[in-house]
């Protein structure tokens, strides 16, 4: 599922084809890598990148030449080392570069698809491109969102809840974003219920409710809330969610008979 995310995330995260003026040879070999790219022959596009990249260094084609050498790595050659060398060289290297932040975003996939200690570098740079956007845009959220997720994965929850509490106070007067504050106060609900602070949980989940009226949009949340005072052994409580969930849901719903055995 992150993977799927993460992939229309990037979106464009593909090879930028468009060309420059520049000295002959050099354009040249690019121009050729390029058309290799086009033909499928990825593995000899790259090898007529690379020799771009080291014949000549100081070339205006070394951050673009850079960049679709890391996404070939990474899309094509299944070999996330290298292509995290590349985008993290163009990063480090190529600041001013329209290059920069889709070498970032590259990063944040290839970290985030592998072993734990990954998503602390996916953090950090989900955080440099978060401060670099206008709070509230549609790509800050975006960021945004997956920095909580990157947070409640390393179980740093109390990060992870600041950066839905920022969702929540940008979106928060845009009618078009409900489903987004729900969702962030949703996941700061489930962060202090996953460190057994059911009180605070049931007070986040309480948001989410009195912003739709309890209406269908936060049912998830109202189930959340039932358990937890089934957990904590509030019988009452808990029946009283699961009928005001019955009020929500149609009779024909297979939801709802599952509910409605929980109030017999």
């Amino acid at each position: 599922m992150r993977l799927i995310t993460i992939l229309f995330w990037l979106g464009g995260l593909t090879f930028l084809f468009s060309s420059c003026y520049s000295d002959k040879e050099e354009q040249e070999i690019f121009d050729q890598a390029i058309t290799k790219i086009s033909h499928g022959e990825h593995r000899e596009a790259a090898n007529s990148l690379i020799i771009l990249i080291d014949t000549y260094p100081n070339s205006p084609l070394i951050a673009r030449s850079l960049y679709n050498l890391a996404s070939l790595y990474h899309l094509h050659l299944d070999n996330s080392i290298q292509a995290s060398n590349y985008y993290r060289l163009l990063a480090r290297s190529y600041k001013d570069s329209i290059y920069y932040e889709p070498a970032l975003k590259g990063l944040v996939s290839i970290y985030l698809n592998l072993e734990q200690k990954k998503v602390v570098q996916a953090a950090g740079v989900l955080e440099i491109l978060t401060d670099n956007l206008v709070a509230g845009d549609s790509d800050w959220v975006l960021h945004k969102l997956y920095l909580g997720d990157s947070y409640m994965e390393l179980k740093q929850y109390i990060k992870a809840r600041l950066v839905y509490k920022e969702i929540i106070e940008s979106t928060a007067l845009n009618k078009n974003n409900l489903k987004l504050v729900i969702f962030s106060y949703f996941k700061i609900g489930y962060s202090f219920e996953l460190v057994g602070m059911n009180n605070m949980a049931l007070l986040a989940y309480q948001e989410c409710e009195n912003i739709t009226n309890n209406g269908k949009k936060s049912v998830y949340v109202a189930v959340r809330m039932a358990n937890l005072y089934e957990r904590d052994r509030k019988i009452k409580l808990a029946r009283k969610i699961y009928q005001s969930i019955l009020n929500r849901l149609d009779a024909a719903d297979p939801l709802y008979k599952i509910y409605q055995n929980k109030i017999i």
